[in-house]
């Protein structure tokens, strides 16, 4: 009998701690994307050798922010690191990493005219997401919502740029880069 219910407890604590565990596991697509206030959005989708992406451009008041969500072919993976991913992606060495939690990873860029922030979701080995082109403000903002594990992150975003440039998605990126590699 006591085994039984020692099993039970070890059963029910372990069932917490997994609970707890995917709890934080946000998708932009369904926590942030909702409620952005745009005025224009355009999605257009792109196919390499093993990555599918869809890449939206939001037109908000101030400026541009983009959205990417890329799957990998079930037999690859990305890149585990996430700072490695972000050099790849937007080809510079000149970023942060400010914060990251779970699965949810914040960059500071700077490029040759501005710095933005960029929220990163490696929400698996085959899945990544990445909303980009926010400033300083939003960027608080949302990681002040999250902090507080809100589920709905309904915030303001604003853009820091109309002259930001979406990632140029490319087949060099994937061969010469090893963005993406076979699972074994």
């Amino acid at each position: 009998m006591k085994k039984t219910l020692l099993g039970i407890s070890f059963l029910s604590l372990l069932g917490s701690f997994i609970g707890c565990s995917t709890q934080n596991n946000y998708s932009i697509q369904k926590n942030i994307l909702p409620f952005i206030s745009y005025s224009d959005k355009n999605t257009q989708e792109i196919y390499l050798s093993n990555i599918k992406i869809y890449q939206t451009k939001y037109s908000l008041k101030e400026g541009t922010l983009y959205y990417d969500d890329a799957s990998s072919l079930s037999q690859y993976g990305f890149r585990s690191n996430a700072k490695e991913l972000i050099q790849i992606l937007f080809e510079t060495n000149s970023y942060t990493l400010l914060e990251s939690k779970a699965n949810l990873y914040f960059f500071k860029l700077q490029n040759a005219t501005q710095s933005f922030y960029l929220l990163l979701n490696k929400e698996s080995k085959r899945h990544i997401e990445l909303l980009y082109g926010f400033d300083a403000k939003s960027y608080k903002a949302l990681l002040e919502a999250i902090q507080r594990d809100d589920k709905a992150i309904q915030v303001e975003l604003k853009a820091v740029s109309r002259d930001l440039e979406p990632i140029r998605w490319s087949e060099k990126m994937i061969i010469i880069d090893n963005l993406v590699n076979r699972k074994h």
